[in-house]
């Protein structure tokens, strides 16, 4: 995530993020991440 933008530091622990995506169709214990909000950055990951 890095290359897109998002930093170690962003995501210290503590920080509140959220994910944003939907549960694979092939593992259903398994998420697709679309994109993770930190603070008042969200990160695009498709």
């Amino acid at each position: 995530m890095t290359a897109r933008g998002l930093v170690e530091a962003d995501i210290a622990v503590g920080a509140t993020i959220t994910v944003e995506g939907y549960v694979s169709t092939r593992v259903a214990t398994e998420l697709r991440a679309e994109r993770v909000i930190v603070g008042s950055k969200t990160v695009e990951l498709r």
